[in-house]
């Protein structure tokens, strides 16, 4: 089964993606991209689908509402010649992105949505895809008639996230739902939300998806792809063994190389779209890495005291240096338990 990486606004930029490839992902999304913006070649934007040597598959994930806006991202996504795949979003329960009449707005317009696959899919030679999630609450699952429609339209597969819109990122994961949904649907059904760890990945598997897209558990936590695909000793088909965690030596390693990868995209978008970054590229690493750098360190000793540090930091010395304190205290923790 294929396990790819989710969209995550502010997250999924092409060094994350090249680290979730390098540890197994089987494909990865980039950043939702707002499909006007795009269609119009704005630097801003179009700096959002910008790929990196090595990376692997990758489909550009796009939100909206209007056609013919799609049409015209569809025709330059494709003119890029770098992705395998668009995504259209219908389920973001993020207001700047509902309150325009994409994402989740989307979820009570199913003839839209429609009407925007068929448009995509008569501008692309690439599979088109939607994300979508089961409705906005309990008591309207529309993404059955959302599924059939994108069928009819020629879409390629639907992404559920298995909660409803007024559940955000949290709560419970409606397995049954999920489950009956992947009986009645015409075209496959990858299957996200809830995604940590083995047990929760088996769950998801027994509904019978397609494919599953891991989302938050992956931001500083490339290995849950090596857990999910077997190699670190544990498989979706249920090898008893535990997953072995990460050894301080390897989170040191992934977190370094995940800061160079980041500090040479920066460089190279500052090339490409002078401007955008508002920052140097050092600076700009330095702000925006946080929120993976916290995810790393994760349940490590001192690392309460990094959050408060890191907020007067501006420079990766700075960053690294309190990394590399917090990361000694770990290593001195696991060596006195016998877990290094």
């Amino acid at each position: 089964m294929k396990v790819g990486l989710a969209p995550m606004a502010g997250f999924t930029d092409a060094p994350m993606r090249l680290m979730a490839h390098r540890f197994g992902a089987a494909y990865c999304h980039t950043e939702m991209v707002n499909a006007r913006a795009v269609g119009d070649g704005a630097a801003a934007s179009m700096r959002l689908l910008d790929v990196m040597e090595g990376e692997g598959p990758t489909v550009a994930h796009l939100y909206g509402s209007v056609p013919d806006e799609f049409a015209k991202a569809a025709e330059t996504v494709t003119r890029l010649g770098v992705f395998t795949g668009i995504d259209i979003n219908c389920g973001c329960p993020a207001p700047k992105v509902a309150e325009c009449g994409g994402g989740a707005s989307l979820m009570r317009k199913a003839p839209l949505i429609e009407a925007i696959v068929r448009t995509v899919v008569g501008h692309t030679t690439l599979p088109v895809t939607v994300k979508t999630r089961l409705g906005f609450n309990g008591d309207s699952a529309t993404v059955f008639d959302i599924v059939r429609r994108v069928a009819d339209a020629g879409g390629a597969s639907v992404c559920v996230h298995a909660r409803y819109v007024e559940q955000f990122h949290a709560g419970t994961v409606h397995y049954d739902v999920l489950e009956r949904l992947v009986r009645e649907s015409p075209i496959p059904i990858v299957g996200n939300g809830g995604i940590k760890d083995a047990e929760t990945a088996r769950r998801m598997h027994e509904c019978g998806v397609a494919g599953m897209l891991v989302g938050w558990k992956a931001v500083g936590h490339p290995w849950i792809f090596q857990t999910l695909n077997g190699s670190r000793g544990l498989s979706l088909r249920g090898t008893k063994q535990s997953p072995s965690m990460p050894t301080v030596a390897e989170i040191r390693e992934t977190l370094m190389e995940h800061i160079a990868l980041s500090l040479k995209h920066k460089t190279l978008l500052e090339k490409k779209y002078p401007g955008t970054l508002r920052v140097p590229p050092e600076e700009a690493v330095a702000l925006d890495f946080r929120c993976h750098l916290f995810r790393y360190l994760n349940g490590m000793r001192g690392v309460s005291t990094l959050r408060g540090r890191l907020h007067g930091m501006t420079t990766l010395d700075q960053a690294i240096a309190v990394t590399n304190e917090i990361l000694a205290r770990e290593l001195d923790y696991r060596q006195r338990i016998g877990k290094t």
